[in-house]
């Protein structure tokens, strides 16, 4: 059965210089094409995928019309699509003198010094096109992604900002733009960006979504809401909106309305599993337990190695009380992905609960080991190991925990507690003095991990001391 062709003859709708082509190569016979029936011929093999008859129809097209740079730029795109960018740039090279200014070809050269991630090599190439290009914001997105590539992000908000200069429809630089502004830290600039272009553009819904993220970012929902509402008011059918502003109703407490917002999006697009999993992380935070669990079986249902939805029903089912239930999930979940300090954590948590305290410190030393900077695991780590009777164990842990979080306060004051209760006071006053110059204010934390502390002169003068 004949497929459905995807490219069409410029002469009459049908493909006859396919079905030309094809019957040349069965009969091993010799037919003229013209290069525009030769580019028919090529792009109807690569939209099939089938790049290596589009290659043989090339050989053919270029033994007829061998001065024909369009085909052999055409070769040079398609071998670099193919994964073959050194043939791609030899052939390139091979046409680059004689025709120095051609737009496709600077373009093409680019493309493929992208692949050998020369990315200055590109920029020049992109740039050198720009000069003699009338369709500039193609080019002024290629230059920005090659600086993204650089990680200069500056520089490719510079691009993309013209790219939307040049086309103020360009969805995909303002899309691109809006990740850039993020990670150079510009959120303020970002929303005054989008604001300005609204003045000018107030119906692109593209715009007003990534107003409402910039918002978002900063944690300004009220302002997202507003920013998604005019996105869902142009495109109704806007499911990524309707996604976002639940969760800026989420963050802001509003339970029922973000559950409501996310079941909207199954309007739009097929159910995703990390959709029904934030659907379930509200009915969790509102306290409906059997309805979070449901939600987040939904999204294992869609997605089996969906690790968080393991851990989230783990986690809720050891609040209901169920903890051999949510200890297995939670180990599934370990399973899926064994270096996930949380979920390592909160099954030391489970094991605590269950009186199982080797296991616990089992569990909080694998926290600590992917995640050294877990500054609760390394305290759980501690705790337990105190509570078992590992005081020296315990106390070299913290010892090691403020090596690698030397800013941590919380480690500090636990460190001190531990060393005092171990009778090493000269040392503890030590470590209580550099917990002080941290963080004063909080120094009341001392007297949760050792009451006896306020009882101690010494504890009682130092604090005295840093309190100016």
């Amino acid at each position: 059965m004949e497929e459905k062709p995807s490219y069409k003859d410029k002469n009459d709708g049908g493909q006859p210089s396919v079905k030309r082509f094809e019957e040349m190569i069965d009969q091993d016979a010799q037919y003229f094409f013209d290069v525009d029936e030769f580019e028919i011929i090529v792009d109807h093999y690569v939209n099939e995928c089938n790049y290596r008859r589009a290659l043989r129809a090339l050989r053919f097209a270029t033994s007829q019309h061998p001065c024909s740079s369009e085909l052999l730029i055409r070769k040079a795109q398609i071998l670099a699509e193919s994964k073959n960018p050194h043939e791609a740039l030899k052939v390139i090279q091979a046409i680059e003198q004689s025709e120095p200014y051609n737009t496709e070809l600077l373009t093409t050269k680019g493309n493929i010094l992208s692949q050998f991630r020369e990315h200055k090599q590109a920029i020049l190439s992109y740039k050198k096109a720009l000069e003699h290009s009338l369709d500039k914001d193609d080019l002024y997105m290629c230059i920005a992604f090659e600086y993204q590539n650089l990680d200069k992000n500056a520089k490719a908000l510079d691009y993309l900002k013209k790219a939307i200069d040049f086309n103020p429809e360009n969805e995909i630089a303002l899309y691109e733009l809006a990740f850039c502004f993020e990670v150079e830290d510009k959120l303020a600039e970002s929303t005054l960006y989008y604001q300005k272009y609204l003045e000018q553009h107030p119906y692109s819904h593209a715009a007003w979504y990534n107003l409402g993220i910039s918002y978002s970012k900063m944690s300004e929902h009220e302002k997202a809401i507003d920013a998604y509402d005019f996105a869902i008011a142009i495109d109704d059918s806007f499911a990524s909106a309707y996604f976002n502003k639940a969760h800026a109703y989420a963050h802001m407490g509003e339970f029922d309305n973000a559950i409501a917002l996310y079941q909207e999006t199954f309007r739009y697009e097929e159910p995703e599993s990390f959709t029904h999993y934030y659907i379930g992380e509200c009915h969790e935070k509102s306290g409906n337990y059997i309805s979070a669990v449901k939600q987040y079986e939904i999204a294992i249902k869609l997605d089996a190695e969906f690790a968080d939805a393991w851990l989230a029903i783990g986690r809720v089912k050891a609040q209901m009380g169920r903890r051999a239930e949510g200890r297995a999930h939670i180990e599934k979940a370990i399973d899926i992905e064994p270096d996930h300090s949380p979920s390592w954590m909160i099954l030391g948590d489970i094991l605590i609960q269950s009186k199982d305290l080797k296991g616990a410190v089992a569990a909080y030393r694998e926290a600590v080991c992917f995640d050294e900077d877990n500054v609760t695991a390394w305290l759980k780590y501690a705790d337990t190991l105190f509570r078992v009777d590992e005081k020296n164990r315990a106390i070299n842990v913290l010892r090691k925990s403020i090596t690698v979080n030397p800013d941590s306060h919380h480690l500090y004051y636990s460190y001190c507690s531990l060393l005092l209760q171990s009778g090493n006071k000269k040392k503890g006053y030590e470590i209580l003095e550099k917990g002080l110059l941290l963080n004063y204010k909080l120094h009341t934390i001392i007297f949760d991990y050792y009451p006896e502390a306020k009882r101690d002169r010494v504890i009682g003068s130092l604090i005295e001391k840093y309190k100016s």
